[in-house]
């Protein structure tokens, strides 16, 4: 071999890190080999014989340049791609168990400052959506950076029964994949009652998952939508002759509250009973105006609201993976389940 080729060969830092592509064990924990990185630092530095602030002043931090996430399904297998400043010697770690590394290299290209990290990945049989971050530990200092590099999903359906008959079924309208970094779910959902087909109120639901538990907000559905646009209506139709009859009911609200106000004059002078009289007669009042004011229309559709706030008013659920079902519970008005929370039981299944 030409001494032209050999430096160039040798130029071309390539530092292999599993070249038999075996694949790691799944029963391996994140914490057990993390901790066998850093206890190898330690090492590493001592054999250097250098001491933490010299080797700090000596290579500058790793900083990242891009992390191009790999989304894949479940059992599937796909390629994550990171490029920064990492020396050779630099080790990665992913902090789930979910992934399992078949094969990965970290390319240093010659006058260049930056490296490339590529690593094939294969996902595990998850039942539920995962985000992987990636870890990276630089040799003797073990510091590095971490990006969301593996999201592990597609399209789920999940369906639950609640401890008060209720039915809920959530099916994926969108899902977060790489490109949005974490971020949560929407799934649609609807609501029935024990033995009714026909959904009695639906609505949007953000779900974010992590390690087999799930969490989401629920938005307001359509019932609420409908009433919203109900007190609307009703705040537009006031008629002339119910206008002027509230316009009356003030005026005459108002002028006994002016008596009132009258009697504070010498307030520090009454006795705690006449002062307690005057602020109760005032309370009333203002309680009594503020009906006044309020359209009867707008009065029945507000009166709605609130039964509906407590008869439903769920807005968030939390489930999490126990064996191959789900469990959890759904937080809703006072008046569902104990004292507005739902214990849930559920399936999940995945559909492409």
């Amino acid at each position: 071999m030409s001494k032209s080729r050999s430096q160039e060969l040798a130029a071309v830092v390539v530092v292999v890190l599993l070249l038999t592509g075996a694949v790691r064990a799944v029963g391996d924990r994140f914490s057990e080999r993390r901790d066998a990185v850093l206890n190898a630092c330690r090492s590493e530095l001592k054999s250097a014989g250098l001491t933490a602030e010299a080797a700090k002043k000596k290579y500058p931090t790793p900083e990242l340049a891009l992390c191009r996430c790999a989304s894949v399904v479940p059992g599937g297998v796909g390629e994550v791609v990171v490029r920064g400043t990492f020396r050779p010697g630099t080790k990665f770690l992913f902090n789930s168990d979910k992934v399992q590394v078949v094969k990965e290299s970290l390319i240093a290209p010659p006058g260049q400052k930056e490296s490339e990290y590529h690593v094939t990945i294969k996902a595990a049989q998850v039942s539920l959506p995962e985000f992987i971050s990636l870890e990276s530990f630089e040799p003797q200092l073990c510091r590095g950076i971490s990006c969301s590099a593996v999201y592990i999903g597609g399209k789920y359906e999940w369906n639950f029964s609640a401890e008060n008959g209720w039915k809920i079924q959530l099916r994926q309208v969108s899902e977060p994949g790489c490109s949005q970094g974490g971020s949560a779910a929407v799934y649609h959902a609807e609501f029935f009652r024990a033995n009714d087909p026909k959904a009695f109120e639906a609505s949007d639901v953000r779900v974010s998952c992590h390690q087999d538990e799930c969490s989401g907000e629920i938005e307001e559905g359509r019932g609420s939508t409908a009433q919203q646009q109900k007190m609307l209506t009703a705040m537009q139709n006031v008629s002339p002759d119910e206008q002027k009859r509230t316009d009356q009911r003030v005026k005459d609200l108002q002028a006994q509250m002016a008596e009132e106000q009258k009697k504070m004059q010498n307030f520090a002078s009454l006795s705690a009973a006449e002062q307690k009289k005057i602020m109760d007669r005032l309370q009333e009042i203002g309680k009594q105006m503020a009906e006044a004011m309020t359209p009867k229309g707008v009065a029945a559709a507000q009166k709605e609201m609130e039964q509906n706030k407590a008869e439903f008013g769920c807005h968030s659920l939390n489930f999490h993976l126990k064996g191959t079902a789900l469990e959890g519970n759904m937080s809703c008005g006072e008046k569902v389940g104990n004292h507005g929370q739902l214990k849930l039981q559920g399936t999940t299944k995945f559909v492409g």
